[in-house]
């Protein structure tokens, strides 16, 4: 005679909820990979509207799509005054950076995209670095006659200006998101 034994169908009901919980990680994982990637919300600052995209946000300006990588509520903090804005608005502008700050790369992209910003609202930009360089870039700092704008990367955000010789220290991209929102009218200047 072959006895039997009763099974306890606890081990069925552990092994179930095992696998409910991994099919439900990797749903999750999956779910919140795709929201990341291609959420397309939006916020509005000050009555203008930015939709959320994969590198920041963007809002037409002027009927153009403008990207940001950076929300204007994320760089407000950032004070620019009335006299930096006025400053920025006239040419010719001198952007310089150091060439030999361990950022260099962000430095230069900053450089490069706000001249961009600065030429298409017909303001002459020359592209120039604060110390002797290898490159042959043209040399800008304080002493410099004409408006400078020296762009350093610290890890405090802070925005000086001394005579028509502005430095903004801080990320070099939040500094530069910062700019073209006081450049578009976006994030109002201070007093």
């Amino acid at each position: 005679m072959r006895h039997r034994e009763k099974r306890s169908n606890g081990g069925v009901y552990v092994a179930l909820f095992i696998a409910f919980i991994m099919v439900s990680s990797i749903v999750g994982f999956l779910w919140g990979q795709n929201s990341t990637d291609t959420q397309s919300g939006s916020s509005t600052y000050k009555e203008i509207t930015f939709k959320k995209t994969q590198n920041g946000w963007s809002t037409k300006i002027d009927g153009t799509l403008t990207q940001f990588r950076f929300h204007p509520s994320e760089v407000e903090s950032i004070l620019f005054s009335q006299n930096e804005h006025l400053l920025l608005s006239n040419g010719p502008l001198y952007i310089a950076y150091d060439p030999s700050d361990e950022k260099v790369e962000s430095l230069a992209l900053a450089q490069f995209e706000l001249a961009n910003a600065f030429t298409k609202k017909n303001i002459q930009v020359i592209p120039a670095m604060t110390k002797n360089n290898s490159f042959g870039v043209t040399i800008a700092n304080c002493e410099t006659k004409g408006v400078v704008l020296i762009i350093d990367a610290e890890n405090t955000s802070d925005v000086k200006t001394t005579g028509t010789c502005i430095a903004a220290k801080g990320d070099p991209l939040e500094i530069e998101d910062r700019i073209l929102y006081d450049l578009y009218k976006i994030i109002p200047t201070t007093n």
